[in-house]
């Protein structure tokens, strides 16, 4: 199974994942299955559907104020601003000089 994945990965995997991955977390997991197997699942969703995802809309609204989306949109407008500035070589190495990270830019 981790011949595909990288040391570090299997390293955690190996290490870490026996505290995650317990008799409770395969209890919920279980209980999860039992729901979607019976129906109970499903009849949950439509009927969040027709009252018009409340409870849905309300967990999008917590997941994105959670400090991870707020890092992860950061890097993207990073990320927007570095592309940008990959067509233009003069403001690349700009942008990273005054960042104290040199560069040398080859023509």
């Amino acid at each position: 199974m981790w011949y595909y994945v990288s040391n570090t990965a299997e390293y955690g995997g190996l290490t870490v994942g026996p505290k995650i991955i317990n008799e409770q977390s395969k209890e919920a997991m279980k209980e999860a299955l039992r729901r979607i197997q019976s129906g109970e699942f499903a009849k949950e969703f439509v009927l969040e559907s027709k009252a018009n995802r409340p409870v849905l809309n309300a967990l999008e609204r917590q997941e994105k104020e959670h400090q991870v989306e707020k890092g992860r949109e950061r890097a993207s407008r990073y990320d927007a601003v570095v592309e940008e500035r990959l067509n233009d070589p003069i403001s690349l190495t700009l942008h990273f000089f005054s960042n104290n990270i040199f560069i040398f830019i080859l023509f």
